[in-house]
C-alpha cells in the first residue's frame, strides 16, 4: 500500500487504465438519480460499488470480491496534477461477524472511528506525512453510505497539495471504503471529493 502511495506521489503508475474499458463517459453533468459520470468522468466498477473519478487520469486498480484498490493519477510536466486512491474491504471478513454487526448497529459511528484510526495508520500513507490534518465531520448519504471526512495537506518536493481524506461505511455490503483525493489546486480537490461522493452508488 505505501509503495503505490510513494508511484503516486513521483507521477507514475502500475498498468495505464482505459477509461472506455473501465467506465462508461458521459456529457452529462452529474445526476442524482440515476449517478451517471458527470462530464470530465469516467466511471469505475468495482464489485459492489462505483464512482466516477477524473477522465484525464492513468489508472491502475486491483480487484476481488473481499478487498482492493484503485489508483488515478493525473501527470503534468513535470509531477502530479491530481491523485486519487481508493481501497476497499469486506468489514464482516476483515473484522469479524459480530464485530461489523456493531459497525451496522451505528454506521455513521463506524465511519468516524474508521478515518480517526487512519490518522495513524493510513493504507495510503498520505495522513501519516500530511503536514496538516483537519477535523473529522461525519454525515450520511441518504442509507446506503455514512461517511466521515477530513481535510488534510501535503508538502513535498513536488509541491503543496489539498487533499480530502474519506471513510464510507456501506451496512447493506459490509464494505469499507476509503478514499484520499489530492489536487495542487484546491478548488480541484475539493470538486474531486464532492464528485466522489455524489456519484458513489453501490451495486
Amino acid at each position: 500500500m505505501m509503495v503505490i502511495a510513494a508511484l503516486l506521489l513521483l507521477g507514475c503508475t502500475g498498468e495505464r487504465g482505459n477509461a472506455n474499458e473501465t467506465a462508461n463517459v458521459t456529457a452529462n453533468l452529474t445526476n442524482a438519480t440515476n449517478m451517471t459520470a458527470p462530464y470530465g468522468y469516467a466511471r469505475f466498477d468495482a464489485p459492489s460499488f462505483s464512482f466516477a473519478y477524473p477522465s484525464n487520469m492513468e489508472t491502475d486498480s486491483s480487484l476481488n470480491p473481499d478487498i482492493g484498490s484503485f489508483t488515478g493519477t493525473h501527470p503534468l510536466a513535470d509531477r502530479p496534477g491530481e491523485m486519487l486512491t481508493v481501497f476497499y474491504l469486506n468489514t464482516s471478513a476483515a473484522y469479524g461477524p459480530n464485530t461489523d454487526s456493531g459497525f451496522q448497529a451505528s454506521p455513521e459511528v463506524a465511519a468516524g472511528s474508521f478515518l480517526e484510526g487512519d490518522r495513524t495508520l493510513d493504507p495510503a500513507g498520505y495522513l501519516a506525512n500530511a503536514t496538516m490534518v483537519g477535523p473529522t465531520s461525519t454525515f450520511a448519504r441518504g442509507r446506503d453510505a455514512f461517511i466521515a471526512e477530513a481535510p488534510f495537506t501535503v508538502k513535498n518536493q513536488a509541491g503543496t497539495y489539498a487533499g480530502y481524506a474519506l471513510s464510507m461505511y456501506v451496512p447493506a455490503r459490509s464494505l469499507e471504503v476509503q478514499a484520499r483525493i489530492l489536487a495542487l489546486n484546491p478548488v480541484v480537490a475539493s470538486e474531486m471529493k464532492d464528485e466522489f461522493i455524489l456519484t458513489f452508488r453501490v451495486e
